[in-house]
């Protein structure tokens, strides 16, 4: 069994970092779930999930979009179609989006690189 290739592990710890980001912006105080699995049969598999507030309309919770935020008017940058696009260039794949909850998930899936 081989170690996980530097630049997967990195891009894993983005994918958790850039998940935890947008739950604590998003949804302040409310649980998180946070889920990976790491090894050379499946690979890497990341999963942060967290309930929204179903009275707020999904558009203003969508991580694509600036967010409001208490020390500046309004936060952009690459943020989740960012992080998709480098998990695609990994060869991986990135999914995020509310369920019919109004749970938000974030799941990607990186292949084993050693």
């Amino acid at each position: 069994m081989g170690q996980l290739n530097r630049e997967t592990g990195k891009i894993a710890y983005r994918v958790l970092q850039e998940g935890l980001t947008n739950a604590s912006r998003h949804a302040p105080g409310a649980p998180v779930s946070v889920e990976l699995t790491v090894n050379p049969t499946v690979g890497v598999h990341a999963h942060v999930s967290n309930p929204t507030n179903p009275s707020v309309p999904a558009a203003s919770a969508d991580a694509t979009r600036p967010a409001m935020d208490s020390k500046n008017a309004f936060r952009t940058g690459a943020g989740l179609p960012g992080l998709a696009e480098r998990v695609r260039q990994a060869g991986g794949t990135c999914r995020f989006g509310f369920d019919a909850r109004h749970a938000f998930h974030v799941d990607v899936q990186l292949p084993w690189v050693e």
